[in-house]
């Protein structure tokens, strides 16, 4: 009778205040914890009727080594669990000990996280499963030593912030839970701390607790001991001592304006009303529950623990705000983990398999059949409703169109791509916590095009400061570009195929380096330096190209002004925190030319160049004294291949300084000084060839030095 009495709301009064309101409550729904569930697990969950699985998407298994992917028996549980009808609730903890900072202790995978590698972990895992996952919780029991290692304070900076910084940058429309705080010893103080350090971070409060439900346990229990009152109080007054997980909510206003008020009639209306939340963004999961039968096989055992089932749910349906709770769990862990400490909490137990036919692999009991009884009962129904929509896979995060180029030279110039098909590089990926350098420092485009021949790919990059003197094998650790294509454009998330290639490109001292760090396929760089502007130019052999085909690509530009990288600038992600050709642009080969075949002005802007994308004094390297169709400045190098060193396509790589390098007569490499128009070597009338050359350049690149 109480239990009516205090949580019933009131029909009448939930009816006009919706009506004025529009809002009506959250529906019910019920799931299991499974861990990684077996097939014939996934059959029994679909046989019970419910509607949610929560999984454990273990770090450690998930990314044994940093940038490593082993997505393939999580992509098994989760496409399994959606081919049943099951929505998927993924827990993503428990840190690699290469990501992990070691703590002395016997828990393998309790450390706290090394800065960014929980925030880059979780950004790749939310991109994977965007589409098929659309709740992400953030660890699993922070005040729980075996699974924390750390204090509350470094669960908030390395986990629940950048945690839910990249969810919501992989995924917008996923939702982030957490804390699933074990309800042990002062865990009030542990979650209100939580929620008043970073309670923006959590879309849906994830709370555990095993308290028992009244009947289940033996001898006398104190009133503010059961399980009704670690969800609510209530109007009990005498447990103020010992607050419910709605006390707690209330404590820090986590469920929004609608609870801000503190007359205790309004607060008493809004919860019988079913008002608790305007917009609902806010509910309380219950995320594990459970009764442990002991020994497994005793019936009043499993009676107790099916009394358990049936009157978590009963007040669950009684109390809007609380609308999941996940049963710990499916099946006991002690067959197939002999010695599991925790042995007795499962609703079935295995006594066979797990093989394809999975009705005889289980023992059932009462809590598994009352809850498939009852959640086939239309008046129960609304606890396993049929699966929302996950998200949508997300579209290219970038689309470009790349001109096609007539008359293409590889010099590092790019003058025959006139602005078009370039695009600006503007997502700053820090390493470790590397705050962004500001535009003046480092701005970069990037730009595609092509001929009946090629792909052709190039990055101009303003860097105060150009820093690169590492080996090839780690030339991306200093300035330098790294491009890559997905040539059939069919994506993927855990690494590249055969398909995919991907370069990094560097200036080291005067020399262009390439390196192929997959498919090599013939492709020549040119790397030019002048006026702290940088030019890099790939040319990779593809031929029989044609207008209309869709690639797919990314680029990005390491920046080093330290020695050490900082951090990159990307187009898209798929490069730099993991390859993942299903996250690059889309690079389509446009019909129309760069430049006409006379060399004017292309036909639809006679009489316009688009502005310069890169901020800065020069906006490309007209300054430069070369004559535009003289050989270029800057040294060919081929991946896989030590530069070109043939005299026609090595007259002067850019130096770090910024000077131009330039050519004897003889070939020989000296550097001239200064950022305007260079003279010939020794000539003691430089400003008279200047002169002529700027004269001898067409009108448009003359009001380009003048700065028109």
């Amino acid at each position: 009778m109480r239990l009516k009495s205090i949580f019933a709301p009131s029909t009448a009064l939930a009816a006009a205040l919706c009506a004025l309101t529009g809002v009506a409550a959250a529906p019910d729904a019920v799931g299991l914890n499974a861990h990684v569930p077996t097939n014939d697990e996934l059959d029994a969950l679909a046989d019970l009727g419910v509607g949610w699985v929560r999984v454990d998407g273990n770090w450690f298994t998930l990314e044994p080594a940093e940038g490593r992917y082993a997505w393939a028996d999580m992509d098994r549980v989760v496409d399994g669990a959606r081919a049943r009808g099951l929505q998927v609730y993924m827990t993503l903890a428990y840190g690699p000990q290469w990501a992990t900072e070691p703590d002395g202790d016997e828990y393998p995978h309790n450390g706290v996280p090394r800065a960014g590698t929980y925030g880059r972990f979780v950004a790749a895992a939310v991109a994977h499963y965007r589409g098929r996952v659309a709740h992400f919780g953030l660890w699993n029991e922070p005040n729980l030593r075996q699974f924390w290692g750390g204090n509350l304070d470094q669960y908030l900076d390395r986990v629940v912030r950048p945690g839910a910084a990249a969810v919501r940058e992989a995924c917008p429309d996923c939702r982030v839970l957490g804390p699933d705080i074990a309800a042990v010893s002062d865990w009030q103080d542990d979650l209100e701390y939580i929620l008043r350090g970073a309670g923006d971070a959590f879309d849906i409060v994830a709370h555990h607790t095993y308290a028992g439900v009244r009947g289940t346990r033996g001898g006398a229990q104190w009133l503010c001991d059961d399980f009704q009152h670690a969800i609510d109080i209530g109007d009990d007054a005498i447990c103020f001592y010992k607050p419910g997980v709605r006390q707690v909510l209330d404590r820090v206003d986590w469920q929004g304006p609608m609870w801000q008020s503190s007359s205790a009639v309004s607060r008493v209306l809004r919860r019988r009303s079913g008002l608790d939340r305007v917009d609902w963004q806010g509910p309380m999961w219950l995320t594990e529950t459970g009764y442990r039968t002991q020994p497994w096989d005793s019936d009043g055992e499993q009676e107790k623990q099916r009394l358990t089932v049936e009157r978590t749910l009963a007040l669950q349906r009684a109390t809007p705000w609380w609308t999941h709770t996940f049963f710990y769990e499916l099946s006991d862990c002690g067959v197939l983990q002999p010695g599991c400490p925790i042995d007795g909490y499962g609703i079935t137990r295995r006594v066979s398999g797990p093989d394809g036919t999975w009705q005889d692999n289980f023992r059932l009991k009462p809590a598994y059949t009352w809850l498939r009884q009852t959640l086939q009962d239309p008046e129960w129904r609304g606890m396993a409703p049929p699966p929302e929509e996950p998200p949508p896979p997300p579209p290219p995060e970038a689309v470009l169109e790349a001109p096609r180029l007539r008359g293409a030279t590889l010099d590092g110039r790019l003058d025959e791509w006139d602005d078009q098909g370039c695009a600006p590089l503007d997502r700053w990926e820090p390493v470790a916590e590397a705050t962004r350098p500001g535009a003046a420092d480092l701005a970069a485009r990037a730009c595609a095009a092509w001929t009946d021949d090629a792909l052709w790919l190039a990055v101009e990059v303003a860097d105060d400061t150009h820093t690169n003197d590492r080996p090839e094998d780690l030339l991306w650790q200093g300035d330098s570009v790294q491009l890559a294509v997905d040539l059939d454009a069919d994506g993927g998330d855990a690494g590249y195929d055969e398909d995919d290639a991907e370069w990094t490109v560097g200036l080291v001292g005067a020399e262009t380096r390439i390196r192929a760090e997959h498919g090599a396929r013939g492709a020549q760089a040119v790397v030019r330096r002048a006026a702290g502007r940088t030019a890099y130019e790939l040319r990779v052999p593809l031929p029989g190209l044609v207008a209309g085909r869709d690639l797919r690509a990314s680029f990005l530009v390491n920046e080093a002004d330290e020695g050490d990288r900082e951090g990159w600038l990307e187009w898209t992600p798929g490069i730099g925190r993991a390859k993942q050709p299903g996250r690059f642009g889309v690079v389509t080969l446009g019909a129309t030319s760069a430049e006409p075949p006379d060399g004017g002005p292309p036909a639809e802007e006679p009489d316009a160049r688009p502005p310069p994308p890169v901020p800065g004094p020069d906006a490309g390297f007209a300054a430069d004294a070369a004559d535009p169709g003289t050989p270029a400045d800057g040294a060919v190098a081929t991946d896989g291949a030590m530069p070109v060193n043939d005299a026609s396509a090595r007259e002067g790589a850019a130096g770090a300084d910024g000077g131009l390098l330039a050519a004897d007569p003889l070939g020989t490499p000296v550097t001239q000084p200064g950022e305007g128009c260079q003279g010939a070597p020794g000539a003691p009338l430089g400003w008279l060839w200047a002169l002529l050359l700027v004269l001898a350049l067409p009108r448009d690149r003359r009001a380009d030095l003048r700065g028109e």
